[in-house]
């Protein structure tokens, strides 16, 4: 632990672009980019929540990177 003290339940808000989606968990990827010369797509900062752990979730409309 950072600060010490005993663990408590926390709010999070957290928004990316969902990577992968299961019965059981959600990977959201906050960092995309893409490398156009080698057709390749990058994610960076991946956080793997349980789907029992999500209150709401919300569609949001962001440009993507083609």
């Amino acid at each position: 632990m950072v600060d010490g003290g005993e663990p408590e339940t926390m709010l999070c808000r957290s928004l990316g672009w969902v990577s992968r989606l299961s019965k059981r968990s959600v990977v959201i990827v906050p960092h995309i980019g893409r490398n156009a010369r080698m057709g390749v797509k990058q994610g960076c900062g991946d956080m793997t929540i349980p789907i029992a752990a999500i209150v709401r979730v919300r569609t949001i409309r962001a440009p993507l990177i083609p």
